[in-house]
Parts: structure tokens; sequence; C-alpha cells
């Protein structure tokens, strides 16, 4: 009998470890959960990524090839398209222009595309937050719900000089 009252003493005892242990557990259990969720994350951005960068290239090559076409080929092309520096110029200072509604879309080298308002954009003067002219792809106009891309490098839209033909949509 003595024997069994021990025994029932050392198993309240350990009762209380075994909730440690089994708390323990649960968070670690969790915690590799959470691990898990967020290297599918990380692969699903890398994935994001090099589509992006395989577009690009993409892109690249193409733009390769169409310099070796001919004069006339070129010419059909139509009129060049305003620089994204003088979007950017005509949204700083075109009174008729709400800077805050602007977003500038960019190509991060290690990021792929990302967005920033434009405000942001003329703001950032620190070497390591500046990013070149060219990596502009597109310029959005969001007031409200709506969302309007106003000039985009490779689709060849530029609605805030009609260069291509467009104008911004109420104007």
């Amino acid at each position: 009998m003595a024997d069994n009252h021990g025994s029932e003493s050392s198993q309240t005892s350990t009762d209380p470890e075994a909730q440690r242990l089994a708390i323990l557990r649960r968070v670690a259990q969790e915690h590799l959960r959470e691990i898990g969720q967020q290297e599918v994350k990380e692969r699903v951005e890398e994935q994001e990524v090099q589509a992006v960068l395989d577009d690009e290239t993409r892109r690249r090559l193409k733009g390769d090839f169409s310099r070796n076409q001919t004069r006339e080929a070129s010419e059909e092309k139509g009129a060049k398209m305003r620089t994204a520096q003088d979007v950017l110029d005509r949204i700083r200072w075109d009174p008729s222009l709400k800077i805050e509604e602007f977003v500038v879309g960019y190509l991060d080298r290690f990021g792929g595309n990302k967005e920033l308002r434009a405000s942001m954009w003329l703001n950032e003067v620190t070497e390591e937050d500046w990013v070149p002219q060219h990596r502009i792809r597109y310029f959005k106009r969001v007031a409200g719900d709506t969302e309007e891309v106003v000039w985009h490098r490779f689709d060849r839209v530029d609605k805030i000089f009609g260069s291509t033909g467009q104008k911004i949509d109420g104007d």
C-alpha cells in the first residue's frame, strides 16, 4: 500500500511537468507550422520575382530582335513616347494633376515589381532608396476605388501627354 501511495505522489509531482512539456510541445509545433508557412510564402515570392525577371529577359531579347528590323518597320511604330522623367515633371508641376493620386510602378532589382506613391518617389533622395528612371515601368492614377494606368512603358500607353494618342479619362 505504501508503494501505491508513493507512486501516486510521484505521478502528481510529474503532472505539472507533463503539462509544461505538453505546452512546450504545442508551442514548438505552432512555431514549426509558422516556419513552414513562411517558407511557402518565400518560395511563392521567389517564383514571382523569377517570373518578372524572366519576362524582363524575354522583353530585352525581343527588343534586340526589333532593333535589327528595317527602318520602315521602325517608322511604322509611331511617335516617340514621352519619358518617365517627363511624366514625373508633369505630375509634379501641372496644377490640374494631384500628385497624391499617382503611383509609380518600378522594377526593383531584388524584389520584382513594386509601387510607390509619386509624392514619396519625388522625395526619395538617399542613394540607398534611389531608383534609376529606366526602372520605372508605369504610372497609375488612383482616385477613390478606381485605378487607371496613365503611362506604361511597354504597353505604349501615354495618357499624360497623349503622345500615343490617348488621354486621361475625364480630361
